[in-house]
């Protein structure tokens, strides 16, 4: 048996005929309690889960991290909100078929100010202006905008502050003091249903509460000015557990062969640079990366190393056991949950319990359980720190120095009276904004298409048990996910 049961008290209920997916078998009820103890099977393969991973341009993003002109959504001060979202509405309408959600950043410069094409200052604004009042001014328009916007937009998962200096990353300019400050008190006011990232979270912008994009991600030459910075803000401040951290890798400048590798293919299919980026995304509580999904996705070295990765990214929800208690059809459940991921989730989306039919394999009942807050289960934290300009740190044994710690929540429902057959207990984490994927998948192989976990099996009756060996489960890999994987990826999942 894959999975461990521990009756516990029994009843006397009869003989049960039990229809699962179109067959049906006797079982002694004899056999079952109204007590059972699980410990349902895990899944090993990393997820196509949301908020999370690799971002744009390959098999496993759930993200898309997007660039905006300034002069792309505001032509001048007199355009309003709409023409921000006509924008959107236009680039992001079939995102949510498919459960992408986009980070968006707005820029002025791409990186050369004397090319037209590259510079997106609106008409009425003076190219090559980062600073004065006026600017500034007209900065806090545009973020009120922004929030009107994006606040609440379910396609929206996290902001990156952007707009100043090249490619909206904060340098070349750097901010001025006036600027952060100015900036910082705007984005905070506007997004306060979003998170919003900055370049240099350990020293800028320290008027609001912000998270980070590193864009030049595991990189030799920055991870004393940078990895440490941020590692060492971390630890006095806790700011991964409420700001997501995030970024890229930098594939074109300085010592790119020694740590993260010359592209993403390299980092991906050479264990040395593969395991130096994951040791990376443990240490800072790493959430998502661009650029480095940029891989050749016919290499199978690169393909194995970016499901490695994306397994290392954000949360990971895993369920070591299970407690199901069944008064006459009244159904109460201790779930312990372990955050096995390297970062929180960031937004408090509702998890549901819900009764399944086990032959048709749709819910019958459900209910939100309202006090459980999945931002509270948080991974391990104090990951070993790298040895300065040790490049082969990803070949050590790093670990937590704090391990993930075990949650517990419990979980009520009723089954209906006018049921008299067996049915499955699941639990699912749901998109509040939409979307016509599943949501937050479990860890657990124990999967039904459309998001569902199942816990075990629970009569009207009183009995309750683990669920049955031969149940044939759904593949979490593939649901919501097999249209849109590339053409070769998805004939492997035939």
């Amino acid at each position: 048996m894959y999975r461990s049961v521990i009756k516990l008290s029994s009843i006397i209920l009869g003989i049960f005929v039990f229809c699962v997916s179109g067959y049906c078998f006797q079982t002694d009820i004899n056999k079952h309690q109204n007590r059972v103890i699980v410990t349902p099977r895990s899944y090993s393969r990393a997820l196509h889960n949301p908020l999370m991973g690799l971002t744009d341009s390959c098999e496993w993003n759930m993200l898309v991290r997007m660039y905006i002109g300034w002069d792309e959504i505001e032509s001048s001060e007199k355009d309003g909100v709409a023409k921000i979202t006509q924008y959107c509405d236009r680039l992001w309408k079939d995102f949510p078929a498919h459960g992408i959600k986009v980070i968006p950043r707005v820029y002025l410069l791409w990186k050369d100010i004397d090319n037209p094409k590259e510079t997106h200052w609106p008409a009425d604004m003076e190219k090559g202006d980062f600073s004065s009042e006026k600017f500034i001014v007209r900065c806090e328009k545009l973020i009120y905008k922004l929030g009107q916007a994006w606040n609440n937009d379910p396609r929206v998962a996290f902001i990156q502050m952007g707009i100043i200096g090249k490619w909206g990353e904060q340098h070349s300019p750097s901010p001025t003091p006036e600027v952060q400050k100015r900036l910082a008190i705007a984005f905070n006011k506007a997004f306060t249903n979003k998170k919003v990232g900055v370049r240099h979270v350990w020293m800028e912008f320290n008027e609001g509460s912000f998270g980070e994009y590193w864009d030049s991600f595991a990189h030799f030459d920055q991870m004393k000015s940078h990895g440490k910075s941020i590692s060492d803000f971390n630890k006095s401040t806790g700011n991964w557990k409420i700001n997501y951290i995030g970024g890229e890798p930098a594939y074109d400048w300085g010592n790119i062969k020694i740590q993260p590798g010359e592209n993403p293919t390299e980092s991906l299919s050479n264990p040395v640079h593969l395991n130096y980026v994951i040791n990376c995304v443990k240490w800072l509580h790493t959430t998502q990366l661009d650029w480095i999904s940029k891989y050749d996705q016919t290499n199978k070295l690169a393909r194995e190393g970016a499901e490695k990765l994306q397994k290392a990214f954000g949360y990971r929800f895993e369920i070591p056991k299970i407690t199901i208690w069944n008064k006459n059809g009244k159904i109460d459940s201790e779930i312990e949950v372990i955050n096995t991921g390297s970062a929180p989730f960031y937004y408090k989306w509702p998890i549901q319990v819900v009764l399944i039919d086990p032959e048709t394999r749709k819910p019958i009942q459900s209910r939100i359980l309202d006090k459980v807050d999945i931002r509270a289960w948080l991974c391990g934290d104090g990951w070993t720190d790298p040895v300065p300009d040790d490049p082969n740190w990803g070949m050590s044994t790093p670990k937590w120095e704090n391990e993930p710690k075990v949650y517990k929540f419990r979980a009520n429902i009723s089954i209906p009276s006018n049921y008299s057959k067996a049915l499955i207990l699941a639990i699912t984490i749901l998109d509040p904004q939409g979307g016509n994927c599943p949501a937050i998948r479990f860890a657990s192989s124990d999967y039904l298409n459309g998001g569902y976990t199942c816990l075990g099996m629970v009569w009207p009756n009183g009995a309750c048990s683990a669920m049955p060996a031969d149940f044939k489960f759904d593949n979490p890999f593939i649901d919501g996910n097999k249209g849109r994987l590339p053409y070769h990826f998805r004939q492997n999942q035939d």
